[in-house]
Parts: structure tokens; sequence; C-alpha cells
């Protein structure tokens, strides 16, 4: 098929739209992960008090969910986060304070923080 030569050229064109600048940084972002890991910090807390995981305790999600949220996030949680000790140490037959809990905690969320900077 040949194209037609003869067709009329329009007088004006449409005015052209402007795109939004894209930028890469903008296009991807995503909520900033924490780089402070305190959920890791109290696994090495309790490991190195010779409290390990067990196959039915939900310890590794609940340190990684620490780690996602951060030091400030587990600050405001902290009732939370030593209810959480009491659960496993209920499941496992183990003595428990709260006290000594929410001080293990805390250091945890000390030594993050340090880490971190």
């Amino acid at each position: 098929m040949v194209a037609d030569r003869n067709l009329p050229v329009p007088a004006s064109r449409p005015p052209r739209m402007r795109l939004p600048a894209f930028t890469p940084s903008s296009a991807l972002r995503t909520p900033a992960v924490p780089r402070e890991k305190p959920g890791a910090e109290l696994s090495q807390l309790l490991r190195w008090l010779r409290i390990d995981y067990t196959a039915d305790c939900q310890c590794r999600g609940r340190a990684a969910q620490m780690d996602r949220r951060g030091c400030q996030w587990c600050e405001e949680n902290l009732d939370t986060i030593v209810g959480w000790l009491a659960e496993g140490a209920a499941r496992q037959g183990m003595l428990f304070s709260r006290f000594v809990a929410r001080r293990l905690v805390k250091l945890a969320i000390r030594r993050a923080r340090a880490k971190a900077r």
C-alpha cells in the first residue's frame, strides 16, 4: 500500500501535554526501614542467657517484627514485647520476671541505637 502524499497538512498542531517530571527516587519510594535492630539485639541477649529458640515458638517472627518497626515502636510497645516474652516463658515452663524482661528489652533498644550510629 502506497501512502497518499497529497493529504492536507493541519494548520496548527494540538498543544503538547506536559507530563510531570519523573524521577526514579520519587517513583520507587518505599517506607524507610529502620537501621536499628532491637529484635536481633534482644535475641542475642537471650542467647547469652542460654535461652534459645524452640521449634514451636514465635520468637524469630516477633524479633523480625521488632526490627522492622524500630526502636521507637519498641519503646512505645514495651508492655506488648514483655507480654510476648511472658508467653514464651510460660510455654517453655521457665520462671519469668517482668522487671528483668523490661530491663532486657530496654537494654536491647539501647544497644540497637548505639550500633545504628
